[in-house]
C-alpha cells in the first residue's frame, strides 16, 4: 500500500506559518478586514530622531553624497521638526512634516504592514509609492534600514538608516 505525501506538502507550509506567527504572537495582530500582519509595537505616534543616507551616484553623477543627521540635531540639520508618523490599528498611517514654527508643510497617508522584521508603507496621498524597511524595535526606539531612490535619480541605490522614537 502506497502512502500519499500530497497532504504533507499542504500541511507543512501551513504549520511553518503558524509556528512563525506563534513566535511573534505577542507583538503581531491582523489588520481588520485584511490578512495583513501589524506589529502592535508600532501603534501610536513616532518621531524621527536621527538619519543617515548615502546617495550613490548622486543625481546621476559618479560621486557619493551623504546626509547625516545625528540625534539631537534634526531641527538644525533638516530645518524642520522631526517627522511625526502615527501608525493606527486599522492598518493606516499618516506622516506629518512640520516647519520649525509648527505648520504642517506636507502630510503623507497610506497603509502599513509589519511582520516583526519588515515594515511596508504603501503611500496613497499625496503620491502613490511603496517603502520597504527592515526594522528592529528596542524599548521606545525603532531602527530602520532600506535601499531606495532618495535622490530621485531613477536608481534604487541609496542606503538609508534611521531611528525613530515612540512618543
Amino acid at each position: 500500500m502506497k502512502i500519499s505525501t500530497k497532504p504533507l506538502r499542504l500541511i507543512l507550509p501551513a504549520l511553518s506559518a503558524i509556528a512563525l506567527l506563534a513566535g511573534c504572537a505577542g507583538n503581531l495582530t491582523i489588520a481588520p478586514g485584511s490578512s495583513k500582519p501589524l506589529d502592535k509595537r508600532f501603534f501610536g505616534e513616532w518621531r524621527n530622531e536621527s538619519m543617515r543616507v548615502e546617495c550613490a551616484t548622486y543625481r546621476g553623477s559618479d560621486s557619493t553624497f551623504v546626509i547625516d543627521v545625528p540625534a539631537g540635531q534634526w531641527e538644525a540639520k533638516m530645518r524642520m521638526q522631526p517627522i511625526r508618523t502615527t501608525y493606527k490599528a486599522d492598518g493606516s498611517y499618516v506622516s506629518e512634516y512640520r516647519t520649525l514654527s509648527d505648520s504642517i508643510s506636507l502630510r503623507r497617508k497610506g497603509t502599513w504592514t509589519a511582520n516583526g522584521k519588515r515594515l511596508i508603507l504603501r503611500e496613497t496621498e499625496p503620491d502613490s509609492r511603496e517603502y520597504v524597511n527592515e526594522y528592529s524595535i528596542s524599548g521606545k526606539r525603532a531602527r530602520f534600514s532600506s535601499t531606495l531612490d532618495f535622490d530621485s535619480d531613477g536608481k534604487t541605490d541609496d542606503l538609508y538608516e534611521g531611528v525613530q522614537r515612540k512618543q
